[in-house]
């Protein structure tokens, strides 16, 4: 969250009888919220040894563009490419735990554990 504070001063552009203005200031202060970015799919679907995987991954919410990066361990041969899209051919076997990041164009995140 963003927290911005200012001063708002308002001045008349007539003069009064008295040769002077008038005048208001007021202070505010205005808090910003990150909007909230999901991921889609919530779960990956599984991939077999030496099969051929395409899965895409899609960030709902905040402003695109996004670009996408996984962080952990991925499955050695599968790649992320920046774009979203999971792909190329699994070499090994096993249970496999990752997150992905997708911050938007006003850098906004949401990572997504898998």
């Amino acid at each position: 969250m963003i927290d911005e504070n200012f001063t708002v001063t308002a001045t008349d552009a007539s003069p009064t009888e008295s040769g002077g203005s008038y005048s208001v200031t007021t202070a505010y202060s205005l808090n910003v919220g990150a909007p909230s970015i999901t991921g889609n799919p919530p779960n990956l679907p599984g991939a077999a040894i030496g099969v051929p995987y395409m899965q895409s991954v899609e960030a709902v919410g905040g402003t695109g563009p996004y670009t996408y990066s996984a962080s952990g361990a991925l499955p050695a041969g599968i790649w992320l490419n920046p774009n979203g899209a999971f792909s190329r051919t699994a070499t090994e076997g096993g249970s496999f735990t990752f997150t992905v990041t997708a911050p938007d164009s006003v850098r906004s995140t949401s990572p997504r554990k898998s």
